[in-house]
């Protein structure tokens, strides 16, 4: 199938559409121009949505990564959204499997995910899942917040969600004792069937939906250079608003108000 061009979103890009496996989706999207990791984050798809453009479901390239007795670890950097590992994946679900790496690879990511636990969600390349099995997350919970990003809460009041389920992937699922990783892809289910972040699909072989984005000038700076991230904003908020207060002569307030203020410019930016 060719793959369509949908329409502009102001600030992100051109948006392209492509119904097919994965391995026949990814040139695709490069004929057009997109780079890697050729399919829409999540938080793309939800400014797709936002947008009015369309409110299709999508893949997405982040990755879940599971082992036998350990959290489910979402990841950013997929290395399925790359031609060769994208065949691979494809075949192992055409064979009724989700694909295995290296239990270093997740070891590796766990780490990445420990190293950035004092950064902002929106900020990070790894985010431990906090619960295990299937369950539901709010606006306020990090996984949303490292999922839709600054579109959180626009996301949830313009579609009314309360909760978006996750349907978490879990290495027992194999069927069988494995040392490796177990790893897949995330998709994104319809708005009006409440936004589900399904972890545990394996219909990369078949022809599901996928967006993505020819990225504008504008966007492109946006997400490199621009913008300041939120933790370092935080950083900033909690260095500056001390100093002030001791600049002011009111030192004893400091403890008071240094957290709450930086918090109320954290949720400012947030709803912004």
């Amino acid at each position: 199938m060719t793959v369509i061009r949908v329409g502009e979103v102001k600030g992100l890009g051109t948006i392209f559409q492509s119904r097919n496996r994965l391995d026949r989706q990814i040139p695709e999207f490069q004929e057009t121009g997109i780079t890697a990791p050729y399919l829409a984050t999540l938080d793309e798809v939800a400014q797709i949505r936002l947008s009015g453009l369309s409110t299709d479901y999508s893949r997405t390239s982040l990755i879940p990564l599971a082992v036998k007795d350990e959290p489910t670890i979402l990841y950013r950097h997929s290395p399925f959204m790359q031609p060769a590992m994208a065949r691979v994946a494809v075949q192992d679900h055409k064979n009724g499997k989700y694909p295995e790496l290296p239990r270093e690879f997740y070891e590796v990511v766990k780490q990445i995910a420990k190293e950035q636990e004092g950064l902002e969600p929106e900020d990070r390349q790894a985010i431990v899942l906090s619960q295990t099995g299937d369950y539901n997350i709010s606006p306020e919970t990090p996984e949303a917040r490292f999922l839709i990003k600054k579109f959180t809460k626009e996301y949830f009041e313009k579609f009314k969600h309360t909760s978006i389920p996750i349907w978490n992937l879990s290495a027992e699922q194999l069927g069988r004792k494995s040392p490796n990783c177990v790893a897949n892809y995330l998709l994104f289910y319809w708005p009006g069937l409440g936004s589900d972040v399904c972890l545990k699909n394996r219909g990369l072989g078949y022809d599901y939906w996928a967006f993505g984005v020819l990225r504008s000038t504008e966007g492109a700076e946006l997400s490199q250079n621009s913008a300041y991230s939120l933790t370092q904003i935080r950083t900033a908020g909690e260095r500056a608003v001390p100093q002030v207060l001791a600049e002011s002569g009111l030192v004893r307030l400091t403890e008071i108000l240094t957290n709450p203020i930086t918090e109320k410019i954290i949720s400012k930016l947030r709803d912004e």
